[in-house]
């Protein structure tokens, strides 16, 4: 990995496994693996701007954890939402 792919493989981890332990009782691989995935497809979905991106300093790096973080908890409220709807 190279390029900004690997600042953002590290965020969505690090996000996705701070994220799964709140939602979860501990923090399941294959959820992360999921959230990490969902990470760089919406990435991929606004791939102009990630063309653009030009990292200015550490608050780049902390603004994509911010970021990382936010798509993770959408996908644990998509699950619990899902699994609700079908009870």
């Amino acid at each position: 990995m190279g390029g900004i792919s690997a600042p953002v493989h590290a965020a969505g981890v690090a996000g996705a496994m701070r994220v799964s332990r709140m939602w979860m009782s501990g923090s399941s691989s294959a959820a992360v693996d999921d959230i990490v995935q969902e990470v760089f497809m919406k990435l991929c979905e606004q791939e102009q701007d990630l063309k653009d991106f030009e990292p200015r300093g550490e608050d780049s790096f902390l603004a994509c954890c911010a970021w990382c973080r936010l798509v993770a908890n959408d996908y644990f409220r998509r699950i619990y939402s899902e699994k609700r709807v079908a009870k």
